[in-house]
């Protein structure tokens, strides 16, 4: 699980980046399976079915939550700054690893 969050916040880093640079395709393509990973992380954590009710808020939500819960980092708020982000990334690498 903890390789799936990681992956998850990576993909929103890269999304990110391609979006400053105005690389919009290549950020679609990105949402797209960031989108996929979330279901899949939401799934894992809820237990829950994926349903057509949800939507991309409750994915997110959940998943913000857990990963506050879990580790103790404000991720809402990390896209603000993309020099935090990756501070974060780092971060979230070491505590996985127990450092």
């Amino acid at each position: 699980m903890d390789n799936l969050i990681l992956e998850l916040i990576e993909l929103k880093y890269q999304k990110s980046l391609c979006a400053r640079k105005q690389e919009y395709e290549k950020a679609a393509q990105i949402r797209d399976n960031e989108k996929i990973l979330e279901k899949k992380i939401y799934h894992i954590i809820s237990g829950n079915e994926i349903d057509k009710h949800y939507t991309t808020k409750v994915y997110q939500e959940t998943i913000d939550n857990y990963v506050i819960e879990k580790y103790g980092f404000d991720y809402p708020n990390i896209w603000i700054n993309l020099d935090e982000t990756k501070a974060f990334i780092r971060e979230l690498k070491l505590k996985i690893l127990g450092i």
